[in-house]
């Protein structure tokens, strides 16, 4: 059973993670500045008027296809950024278990029969690779880029309103940084509770 202590320790571990950060936190970040500094050209936040003054910005920035680019970008760029820090994060837990080994050179065996020994691991594991592989297929492909995409961040009823948008659920963008995001809160819980049980039997 899990005590207060123990699931508030976790709790801020996960929100302090950098995947965490970025996948979560990272738009709503970039989308309050964007807003900011819509107001400050004046741009109203319910109207795609343009007003006297940077005429060509202000038609840019009230542009719902702009608009719908500006989302996407961002949604693909904190995606991109979590996955890179989703990688290093996993590069490191494995240099730590090598570090770790009571042998001078580490098998492969070894590892497979620590992650083995929890189906967890195992799952993380998994997941890790799909990731990393899904990664490199969706990134470097260009796939996730495509007019039908970009139509899934156009502002509802062709009106850019400020404030924060739930990503769609249509794009398959929105489930892959999900997928990041979860498998991140995953690994914080693992080398919360799993790791320091395998370094207990190494040492």
């Amino acid at each position: 059973m899990l005590s207060a202590r123990s699931i508030f320790v976790i709790f801020m571990k996960i929100i302090f993670h950098p995947v965490i950060i970025i996948s979560l936190f990272g738009p709503i970040i970039i989308h309050i500045n964007l807003s900011v500094f819509r107001d400050s050209i004046n741009l109203s936040k319910d109207t795609t008027e343009i007003v006297a003054g940077l005429t060509g910005l202000k038609k840019a920035m009230s542009d719902v296809w702009v608009f719908a680019l500006i989302d996407f970008s961002i949604q693909l760029y904190t995606t991109l950024l979590s996955w890179i820090l989703l990688l290093i994060d996993a590069v490191l837990l494995i240099i730590l278990l090598v570090k770790h080994s009571n042998d001078k050179k580490w098998q492969t065996n070894k590892l497979i029969h620590i992650l083995g020994e929890s189906k967890f691991s195992m799952a993380l594991a998994v997941l890790i690779v799909i990731l990393f592989i899904g990664g490199c297929v969706l990134f470097f492909s260009g796939h996730l880029s495509d007019i039908k995409t970009i139509t899934y961040y156009l502002p509802e009823g062709s009106l850019i309103k400020g404030g924060m948008r739930i990503p769609p659920f249509s794009g398959f963008l929105t489930w892959f940084r999900g997928t990041i995001l979860i498998c991140g809160i995953l690994m914080v819980c693992w080398k919360q509770y799993i790791f320091p049980k395998i370094i207990h039997v190494q040492t």
